[in-house]
């Protein structure tokens, strides 16, 4: 049985709030929580708007950034996009070159591969990417920050390189042209944007200026690519909060109503419908599916897809990439199993932190979700290495909230090759020799950024809201707080002496189906994975989330259970209304 927490909040507040916004007490409750108690600031959080965006020049490196391109674009030179095999780098890449195409310019794209050329800016990747020619501008989207020897080759052989990316600096920052990067110094509404976000601000840059300058740029609609950046914001797990909150709520209403033909086709793979779309489940069906092309071949694949205009060819790529995701799947559970028999023992511990999993062969495109899923079940931080036959380790880093992952992996820079990445997700090189004393550095830092093991495993709940008060409009109200993910988590609300109608129902052998009395009539609720589970006899207090489920193209209001235990109303009663 999980630990319920309260999150705070000013009671008075919230009814204030309620009042004037005509919400729901248990969603203005939320919104104080999470720090929005004015009226004008909480509009704001609600109804996001574009035009909430700062100027793209308040972004450092900006400028420069555009001048250069500009430059080159005058004097008709030849551009390459330098992208990342992943969704975010590959959404930003995508988008960039679709941009500076549509303005005109000269651009081809290049993404290395994951498997034998690596992350970023290596010199494998630029030795394949420059035999197809070397062009005057090099740009990089979604890395090159730390890329100091290879800039400063590319400068030194006469090409101009422009940098951006999000990731925080480890060590030297590289001597490009320009670096854009929101984490040396942006507005703090843009300091957390995603590579494709920071691809996306460079677009709305270079369009601004063309526009001033008079060059042809008025047919170009930046927000024909909002769909792409929400996909690459929303797959990247940075915060989704300020600027990365306008560009996914805007982007994933795009992918609604009007998505381009490759996402439309891989929606279609999914089995999504466009009415169905949501952060969670671009996260859960659309990210995996882009992802799997660079994990377990060529993220070209994905690049093509998101690039593609014509309806037949995207759906025979959009199913390529389904094969392709498939095949992680069988690998990633492969992986997952060796690595649960490595940590289960040790994960619960008192006195671990941190989770280390590591292996010969492993398949370098699935650590990172093997990490993922040890970090969502352990609620720890965790990294999983795979080791090739060299005796080099590539890692992959998840992260929880409390625990900044670059912070900790430059605490163990002595026993790393290297490490990059942001907060939520990072990456590293290690020789198998410095395994062992990375395993106890990385616990150690990891233990002094948790208060202690039963913080890590609580279960957030935000405020109480009685079942009889969730209808229609209580749904409508709470999906306004979407996008939720990394930094603005799903609202929970918990309900005391809450009736049980009828004997739960098992779905597909794993989930358990309940009916819960809401004065007068029924909620369908559902609780995941959970079928081998009693539910407690009598009255219970049960924590959940107000979810919108999807059948035969019909919606309805479903409640998604996150905990029940016996009603013990001395337990919640802390809790505010």
């Amino acid at each position: 049985m999980k630990r319920w927490r309260q999150v705070p909040f000013d009671e008075q507040a919230a009814h204030r709030l309620a009042g004037q916004l005509g919400l729901p007490v248990p969603v203005a409750a939320v919104l104080v929580g999470r720090g929005c108690q004015d009226p004008e600031q909480a509009e704001r959080f609600l109804r996001p708007r574009l035009s909430d965006l700062c100027d793209p020049f308040q972004i450092p490196g900006m400028a420069e950034a555009v001048c250069q391109i500009l430059e080159v674009a005058h004097n008709g030179g030849d551009v390459v996009v330098y992208g990342d095999y992943d969704a975010d780098g590959v959404c930003g890449a995508a988008l960039l070159a679709d941009v500076l195409n549509a303005l005109g310019v000269k651009a081809r794209t290049f993404l290395p591969r994951r498997r034998d050329e690596g992350y970023g800016l290596t010199g494998k990747g630029l030795s394949r990417c420059l035999e197809a020619g070397r062009p005057e501008l090099l740009i990089t989207v979604d890395c090159g920050t730390s890329s100091v020897a290879e800039v400063r080759r590319l400068r030194a052989d006469g090409m101009r390189v422009v940098v951006t990316d999000h990731h925080e600096p480890a060590g030297a920052v590289a001597e490009a042209d320009a670096v854009v990067n929101p984490r040396l110094g942006s507005p703090e509404a843009a300091q957390w944007l995603a590579g494709a976000g920071v691809a996306f601000r460079l677009c709305h840059a270079l369009v601004k200026k063309s526009r001033e300058d008079g060059r042809v740029a008025r047919d170009v609609d930046l927000r024909e690519w909002l769909d792409v950046v929400a996909i690459g914001t929303i797959a990247d797990v940075v915060p989704l909060v300020g600027e990365n909150r306008i560009l996914a709520r805007h982007g994933l209403r795009r992918l609604s109503d009007k998505p381009r033909a490759g996402l439309a086709a891989l929606m279609e793979a999914a089995g999504l419908r466009r009415g169905e779309v949501s952060a969670g489940r671009v996260a859960y069906w659309i990210a995996p599916r882009l992802n799997a092309a660079g994990r377990m071949a060529d993220a070209d694949t994905a690049l093509r897809l998101l690039r593609e205009s014509d309806s037949s060819r995207a759906r025979e790529l959009a199913r390529e990439l389904d094969r392709a995701n498939r095949q992680r799947q069988a690998v990633e559970n492969a992986m997952l199993e060796e690595a649960e028999a490595q940590v289960a023992r040790s994960a619960c511990s008192p006195g671990t932190f941190g989770i280390v999993a590591a292996g010969d062969g492993w398949h370098v495109g699935a650590i990172g979700i093997v990490a993922a899923r040890l970090c969502g079940r352990y609620h720890r931080p965790a990294v999983v290495i795979a080791f090739d036959e060299n005796g080099r380790g590539r890692g992959s880093c998840r992260s929880v909230e409390k625990v900044n992952m670059v912070e900790v992996l430059s605490g163990c820079r002595d026993a790393l090759v290297g490490y990059g990445g942001h907060a939520m997700a990072a990456g590293l090189e290690i020789e198998r020799a410095n395994l062992e004393a990375f395993v106890q550095q990385f616990n150690r830092l990891c233990g002094e950024r948790l208060s202690g093991l039963e913080d890590l495993q609580c279960l957030r709940v935000d405020a109480l809201a009685d079942p009889s008060e969730i209808d229609g409009a209580f749904l409508q109200a709470n999906r306004l707080i979407q996008p939720c993910g990394c930094g603005n988590p799903e609202p929970v609300y918990a309900a005391t002496d809450v009736r049980i109608v009828g004997a739960p129902r098992v779905l597909k052998d794993r989930h358990l189906k309940l009916l819960v009395g809401a004065g007068g009539r029924n909620l369908e609720a559902i609780w995941f994975n959970m079928a081998g589970s009693g539910v407690p006899a009598g009255e219970v207090d049960m924590a959940f989330a107000v979810d919108e489920n999807w059948f035969m193209g019909e919606s309805f209001l479903q409640l998604r259970v996150e905990d029940i235990r016996p009603a013990d109303r001395a337990s919640v009663g802390e809790l505010s209304r």
